[in-house]
């Protein structure tokens, strides 16, 4: 069976002589969700930039990626919406700095659903976002869409986020830090929510973390990156006792911080 999504020897180089990324390969098919987890700047986000078609000028990446079939390695997310009817989602990192401060989530999202559906009218898109709220267990969706941002918590805002998947219903999402600034009761809730989406609409998603530990309830292939490279591939309980130094750190401290999880949920 091919893969939905298929990544083969990706490499990313700034001005044609720093290598950042270097001959990153995997498959992820629909329904299924790929953690990139690393230290800050060993790679991650501008390799999941590469793989969206959202690399920074300056940045030029070679190898191949071909989703649903179609080779769309540097192809602007535009291009493949419409040469392809390839909807993908970008999920923005941190909540707290992704939703415009003076704007409504309403409002928001509305203009987000416009510019990728533009024949949908503002009723539609409020029916749309006020369905996918409930879905996602907000239990008065009509005041959340009314509301500002900073009158609502990191947890309810990344919930917020994630009704733009489904009300788009992208074929490929990617989420990046998506779980950061959450505390441990509302990371698990937003990491279930994932679970929810990707089963219910059998998309794609990879997740961006150095968190592996909040990442892997919902992943089913990691891929652990250091300074561009890969260090192990496989399921999460592969990659932390693979035979690595990284890995091995990796697994203390996962190991520790279920141990305090269990403190502060007990």
């Amino acid at each position: 069976m091919t893969s939905f999504l298929s990544v083969k020897d990706l490499s990313i180089q700034m001005h044609s002589q720093n290598i950042l990324v270097a001959n990153i390969s995997f498959d992820l098919n629909k329904g299924e969700t790929l953690a990139i987890i690393g230290q800050s700047g060993g790679g991650k986000t501008v390799t999941a930039s590469a793989i969206f078609g959202l690399l920074p000028p300056g940045l030029k990446a070679c190898g191949s990626v071909q989703l649903g079939g179609y080779e769309v390695l540097n192809v602007t997310p535009g291009v493949r919406l419409r040469k392809y009817k390839l909807e993908q989602l970008f999920l923005v990192q941190q909540s707290m700095t992704a939703f415009d401060p003076l704007s409504t989530i309403g409002q928001q999202i509305i203009e987000t659903l416009r510019s990728h559906k533009k024949n949908w009218s503002v009723k539609q898109c409020l029916e749309i976002a006020e369905d996918a709220l409930t879905r996602l267990h907000f239990s008065d969706s009509k005041s959340v869409l009314k509301k500002y941002p900073c009158e609502l918590s990191g947890g309810m805002l990344q919930r917020c986020m994630l009704s733009f998947a489904l009300c788009l219903k992208p074929t490929l999402i990617n989420a990046d830090k998506h779980t950061s600034e959450l505390e441990i009761v509302s990371s698990r809730k937003v990491i279930d929510q994932f679970i929810e989406i990707k089963e219910e609409l059998q998309t794609a998603i990879i997740l961006v973390t150095h968190d592996l530990r909040a990442a892997a309830p919902a992943s089913d292939k990691c891929l652990l990156m250091k300074a561009g490279r890969e260090i192990a591939f496989g399921t999460p309980n592969e990659v932390l006792n693979a035979e690595n130094d990284y890995s091995k750190l990796m697994k203390r401290a996962v190991d520790k911080l279920r141990y305090k999880d269990h403190a502060a949920l007990s």
